[in-house]
């Protein structure tokens, strides 16, 4: 596979990703998640570097080949769709962790 077109194949499965994540986080009619909480911030934290690396080849690749810009735009995306993973990240570590002191005690 080439790099050139990993920002596409990263933007593609960080949406597909993204659509698990949201289905994860719902409830069934009984109240229980669709999927664990720690599965979905699996999931959540592998798009997230499925999209880093995508922006991080994307805009290596622009400043070595020049501007173009449907790949800005896919490079773009894929920075904008890491920071929103990596924020999505952050609030299931603290439902995670909220969830872990509960049990405790």
């Amino acid at each position: 596979m080439k790099l050139v077109k990993f920002p596409f194949i990263g933007l593609s499965f960080g949406l597909f990703l993204i659509f698990i994540i949201l289905i994860g986080r719902g409830t069934t009619s009984q109240g229980e998640a669709v999927l664990p909480l720690l599965t979905v911030l699996f999931v959540c934290e592998f798009a997230f570097v499925m999209t880093a690396i995508g922006a991080y080849i994307g805009f290596r690749n622009i400043r070595s080949v020049g501007f173009k810009t449907w790949y800005a735009m896919v490079s773009l995306l894929c920075f904008f769709m890491a920071i929103g993973l990596m924020l999505l990240g952050v609030e299931l570590w603290s439902q995670l962790m909220a969830q872990i002191v509960v049990v405790e005690s």
